[in-house]
């Protein structure tokens, strides 16, 4: 059976020698100064890093440090009572003879003392790392908040100018669709112009053909003629030839 689970607190009689018992004490204490040797150089080494690793093998080490402590605090609680049940029952030498066994007891009460000032120093390093991780996480928080309001913002600027270059182009594409209607109206326009052109060239030809056709049957006649007849004869055409003008131009 272990040591540990031998330990009586309720102030029987004891039932492991002495030597035992200061065995025990003394593994005790021996483990708990290599552990906290130990959880001191952890210590340095989180305060300066602040890794999580660190944090988890120092609070495994208090954890251990506070069991050992606690064990060594109920081992000397069952001795003082065991030596306080033979120093008022014994007599004569038994008296002296069971305070000088427990008496030095008393260096294991100052060592546990002082572990328990060890372990507040502990846990006021790991409770400043909570501290400091809560106000890391506000910071994070305040951060992220910062930054979806500043997604936020300029999403909404990005909204409001795509929603400005769709109304310019709305208007870009209203002026082309008007320009596209006053090209259709030019291009009728010219179309018919060109059929008026192409009818009035067609009237012109017509007319220079007659012309022509007039003047050679005129010198025909004109040949034929005297002189006397050729002079009324080009007095007529020419009253002719301004009557033709007349109606050409009137039409």
């Amino acid at each position: 059976m272990s040591s540990y689970a031998r330990l009586d607190t309720s102030g029987a009689a004891p039932t492991e020698s002495d030597d035992d018992e200061r065995q025990l004490l003394e593994t005790l204490k021996t483990e708990i100064q290599g552990k906290s040797t130990t959880a001191n150089r952890v210590s340095i080494d989180f305060k300066k890093s602040g890794s999580p690793r660190d944090r988890d093998q120092l609070q495994l080490l208090v954890n251990e440090i506070h069991d050992r402590t606690r064990k060594m605090n109920d081992l000397l609680r069952k001795r003082k009572r065991r030596r306080e049940h033979d120093l008022s029952s014994g007599i004569g030498a038994a008296a002296t003879t069971g305070f000088n066994t427990y008496s030095s007891d008393t260096k294991y009460d100052e060592f546990t003392l002082g572990m328990q000032g060890k372990l507040e120093k502990y846990r006021t390093i790991l409770g400043a790392d909570a501290v400091r991780a809560e106000t890391l996480s506000s910071s994070v928080d305040f951060s992220k908040q910062n930054s979806s309001t500043f997604i936020a913002d300029h999403m909404g600027q990005q909204q409001q100018l795509r929603e400005e270059q769709d109304e310019q182009l709305d208007q870009i594409s209203h002026g082309v669709s008007r320009l596209k209607v006053q090209s259709e109206n030019i291009r009728e326009e010219v179309v018919q112009q060109k059929t008026m052109l192409d009818t009035l060239e067609t009237e012109v030809t017509t007319a220079q053909e007659r012309l022509r056709s007039a003047a050679k049957r005129l010198d025909t006649i004109m040949n034929q003629m005297s002189d006397k007849k050729k002079i009324c004869c080009v007095v007529l055409l020419v009253f002719v030839l301004g009557i033709l003008i007349a109606v050409l131009v009137t039409s």
